[in-house]
């Protein structure tokens, strides 16, 4: 089975939008969810380019952390990335 992700807005004191979409591409801070139960699947920054920059977490559908590190200014990761077990252990 494919699990479809949906884009889900995030807004600042439900008044003030923080994220936005210009030309099709993605801009600001962004989480994304799981469709089929909801959770969060993603979350972190994208520039002005469209492209994925500085700190990001993804998540199992579950609901645990699977991994995390961080994207150059071009959306290319730099770094250490951590990954984990979908039950609490670290892949590194």
């Amino acid at each position: 089975m494919t699990t479809k992700i949906i884009y889900r807005r995030r807004f600042l004191a439900e008044t003030k939008l923080i994220n936005r979409i210009v030309k099709g591409k993605l801009i600001g801070y962004w989480e994304e969810y799981y469709y089929d139960n909801g959770n969060l699947y993603s979350k972190g920054n994208y520039n002005n380019k469209g492209k994925r920059i500085g700190y990001w977490e993804y998540y199992y559908p579950n609901g645990n952390l699977y991994y995390k590190g961080n994207y150059n200014n071009d959306g290319q990761q730099i770094g250490e990335w951590e990954y984990y077990c979908e039950k609490s252990c670290s892949l590194k």
